[in-house]
This record gives structure tokens, C-alpha cells and sequence, in this order.
């Protein structure tokens, strides 16, 4: 299982983001997708082995319709997989760059956003799981992808 920077212990130190970024979708980035819903397809079995509780159907269809939604927005390809909490993490980062977006979608149908990225850390919490690919995601998978070029 990848190591997450956004462990529980670490959430709480985020701050407030300011500025957005503009949103412009691409077909060209989806080419991540197909390797990413192969990953989703995996988190029980990696729960088996890593011997956490399983993530709910609804949060893996919910983390599903995420990555559907994400997938023209970013040429940077995400790890999928289980946390300890019963969520299905979505985790964006770059090679050798302190730079990450977290997405989480939880087993009770919620989730969550933390990015750090060029030394700025933002997050966000949804009540409804499928409002992750927000404006607020999208704004910051974007710089994510601009610090790539």
C-alpha cells in the first residue's frame, strides 16, 4: 500500500487555501483510468492482507464515479487504495515532488479533499462522497499538473 503523507495524525495540520484555478477538461488524460478502476477493483483484497475492514459497496462506488469524473482533468495518474478507517483512498502526487492531492471517500458515503501542493495545503469535507470533483479538486489536480511540465 502506498504511504500517504495524509495519515489521521496529519490532517488536522492543513490550512486554508486561496485562489482557484480555472477547470478545462481533456480527453488526452484519461489514459490513467482503466489502470486506476484495476487498482479500485483490488481494495478488498488488499484489506484482506493488510487485515483492515472493508470499505463499503457504497464507498467504492462512489470512489468509482470520482475517478470517472477526474479522469480528463489530470495527466497525473492516482494510486487507489484502502485505509484502516473503511475509506477508499485516491491519492494524486508526483515523482519526487513534495506536491499531492488526497481524495477519501469514506464507507458512510462521505469524504474528503487534502492537497499540498507547490508549499500550500488546503482541505475540504463533503457530506455526499460524489462532491469531491469539485472545483475546489479540480483546481488543485490542475496545478498539480502544471508543476509536471
Amino acid at each position: 500500500m502506498p504511504a500517504s503523507a495524509f495519515g489521521s495524525a496529519n490532517v488536522k495540520a492543513f490550512g486554508s487555501f486561496a485562489g482557484v484555478v480555472p477547470f478545462f477538461r481533456s480527453n488526452s488524460y484519461e489514459t490513467w483510468l482503466d489502470e486506476a478502476l484495476e487498482e479500485l477493483s483490488k481494495v478488498d483484497d488488499e484489506s484482506r492482507e493488510e487485515g483492515f475492514p472493508f470499505c463499503s459497496e457504497r464507498a467504492k462506488i462512489n470512489a468509482e464515479a470520482v475517478l470517472r469524473n477526474l479522469a480528463g482533468v489530470t495527466s497525473v495518474t492516482p494510486s487507489v487504495y484502502p485505509t484502516s478507517d473503511e475509506e477508499i483512498a485516491i491519492q494524486f502526487g508526483l515523482t519526487g515532488a513534495a506536491s499531492s492531492v488526497l481524495l477519501l471517500c469514506d464507507s458512510l458515503g462521505g469524504g474528503a479533499c487534502f492537497s499540498y501542493v507547490d508549499g500550500k495545503s488546503q482541505r475540504a469535507r463533503f457530506d455526499d462522497a460524489l462532491d469531491l470533483p469539485n472545483g475546489f479538486a479540480k483546481a488543485a489536480l490542475l496545478r498539480i499538473n502544471a508543476l509536471q511540465r
